[in-house]
This record gives structure tokens, C-alpha cells and sequence, in this order.
């Protein structure tokens, strides 16, 4: 499988520092994003901490360099590697006292053959763009987005919701982790984007779509015209993007 990806970070407007992450390991095909829960003062630490340690279990595990295992053990050994990440940031919480105000969200992407494992927790995204469809494969673990699910409020209110920003689960800030994981056949030009809020809680889906479309042989154009659409629409959040294509 041949993949090509770029990937793209700004602090934003408003906020004094970028608590969003973001790495990607081509000789494993993973790829992986995270965004510093910001009520949390660790929330920077935990995120950047997150990439950091899952890289380092990705590439230890020398299962992740034998696609013969076949995707259900690499599933299993992703869902082991972002457990083990897990007791790390609740461990290093502890010993540093930043027990309950150190989170992350975290959403990743592996490929195996002819399959992508993805996984999720918090409110940063997964979409994918294929047939000139775009889908939303990850489900926020938000506040807001529950309302929205239940229909208790409208999508349309959602952006202006006041407590839009209050996440029910993050990587780090709790012992017990319940983290969402998904296999999916792909397909030869599928377009993958992982993004933190700062791009998702200020773009709909009809303009991050319209953005994906243009510049089709440019991942670079797509990723700084979401960064300057984010930025015109007020920038209030850090603002990362990270586009995955199968070639």
C-alpha cells in the first residue's frame, strides 16, 4: 500500500500556546493526532507526552513490521500500545502532581494490507473523503455532540453552544480508559483527515468537504487552505490538520 500524507499546526488567534500534537511514522504506516484537553493545565504535557510514548510502542512492537500478522493482530497490539500509553500519562500524573488536570484527546490511524485501523477518544476527528463523499468515522466524546445525537439540540446550534468544549473522555486524566476502535477496508484514493477541534468546532462538513475536493494533487494546498479557512472563521482554538491518502 502506498501512502502520502501531510500534516499542519497553527496556535491560533486567541490561545498563548499549542496544546495540539500531531507525528506520523511512514515505515509503519501509523499516524496519530492529539489535542491537550485545554480546562486542563497538563493538557499540552499529556498530548505531546501521548504522541511521544504510542510512537515509541508502534515502534518497539515488532509485530507492527510483519503485515503476515494479519489486521486483527495488529488491532490488538494497537489497542495494547494505546492502553500502555494510557497508564503512562496517568503514572507520570501522579508522580508529577497533575493527577486530574493532565488529558488528551487522541485519534490514530494504522494500516495493514488493504485495511486502516482507527482509533479515537475526545473530541478531535477522523473523516474520510471517498467517491467525493466525505464521512465523519470518529464519534466526539463531548457534551455537545451527545445533545446533537440524542436531539435534544440542533447541529446548527452546536458552534454556538455554550459548553460546546466540555469533553466526557480523555486519554490520561482518568485510571479506567474506554477508548473506540474500528477496522475499515480502504480504497485506492481514499483521503483521511484527522484534525483537532480548533478546524472541526469552526468548519462544517460542506466546507471542510469543499476545501478536501480542490488542489486533488496537493495535500499541502488542502491542509494550509483549512488552516487559513480556521483562522478567517476566528481562530479560537489551536488548529492542526494531519491528510493521509492512498495512492
Amino acid at each position: 500500500m502506498r501512502l502520502q500524507s501531510f500534516g499542519l499546526s497553527h496556535i491560533g488567534h486567541v490561545r498563548s500556546q499549542n496544546d495540539d500534537c500531531f507525528a506520523e511514522l511512514l515505515s509503519h504506516s501509523f499516524f496519530v493526532l492529539a489535542d491537550g484537553v485545554g480546562s486542563m493545565k497538563g493538557g499540552g504535557v499529556a498530548a505531546r507526552l501521548a504522541v511521544q510514548h504510542l510512537m515509541e510502542e508502534i515502534k518497539r512492537n515488532p509485530l507492527f513490521q510483519h503485515p503476515e500478522s494479519g489486521p486483527e493482530s495488529f488491532g490488538s497490539a494497537l489497542e495494547i500500545a494505546i492502553y500502555q500509553t494510557h497508564d503512562y500519562l496517568w503514572g507520570y500524573s501522579q508522580k508529577n502532581n497533575l493527577k486530574g488536570v493532565m488529558g488528551t484527546t487522541l485519534v490514530c490511524l494504522l494500516f495493514i494490507e488493504t485495511h486502516c485501523f482507527f482509533a479515537y477518544i475526545g473530541d478531535s476527528r477522523i473523516y474520510l473523503l471517498r467517491q467525493g463523499k466525505l464521512q465523519l468515522l470518529s464519534y466526539d466524546d463531548s457534551l455537545v455532540f451527545d445533545l446533537v445525537h440524542y436531539g435534544l439540540i440542533k447541529e446548527s446550534e452546536a458552534k454556538n453552544f455554550p459548553l460546546k468544549h466540555i469533553i466526557t473522555k480523555s486519554l490520561g486524566s482518568q485510571p479506567d480508559l474506554n477508548i473506540h476502535y474500528h477496522l475499515l477496508k480502504v480504497e485506492k484514493g481514499d483521503l483521511f483527515l484527522l484534525c483537532s477541534d480548533g478546524i472541526s468546532g469552526l468548519l462544517e462538513t460542506d466546507i471542510l468537504k469543499q476545501i478536501l475536493l480542490k488542489n486533488p494533487d496537493s495535500l499541502q494546498k488542502k491542509a494550509q487552505a483549512l488552516e487559513a479557512s480556521a483562522l478567517a472563521a476566528g481562530g479560537f482554538d489551536n488548529i492542526t490538520s494531519l491528510l493521509v491518502q492512498i495512492l
